[in-house]
């Protein structure tokens, strides 16, 4: 979820990063990730942006690196947050941009890629 904003009759849309929108309950945040059914187009998983979400890193020098954040630091300034990533082989830091939450405790999707 990249955005959200209230619209007539007082209703949260969702917007998502690919353009696509979706009319739900305010208890979705930004950076949110939602698991939707096909072709239904509803919602079946929120997944929320927190500390021990698993979490796939999507650019940067992590790229494709999966594990469980750790830490999220906001930042008062134009640098950018940052979160800690805690995967089998270490921690690591990385700009929250590139943190998408694929799951709770175990992968809401299958990447391909091993936890």
């Amino acid at each position: 979820i990249v955005n959200k904003t209230t619209v007539t009759g007082g209703k949260t849309q969702l917007n998502f990063h690919d353009g696509t929108t979706m009319l739900a309950s305010n208890d979705y945040h930004t950076k949110d990730s939602v698991v939707l059914k096909v072709p239904e187009k509803s919602i079946d998983q929120h997944l929320k942006y927190e500390v021990g979400s698993m979490a796939f890193v999507i650019g940067g020098q992590h790229a494709g690196a999966l594990g469980k954040i750790k830490e999220i630091r906001i930042i008062k300034s134009t640098t950018p947050n940052r979160v800690t990533i805690s995967t089998p082989s270490g921690d690591f830091d990385t700009v929250e941009k590139y943190v998408v939450v694929v799951g709770k405790d175990t992968l809401a999707v299958d990447l391909g890629v091993k936890a």
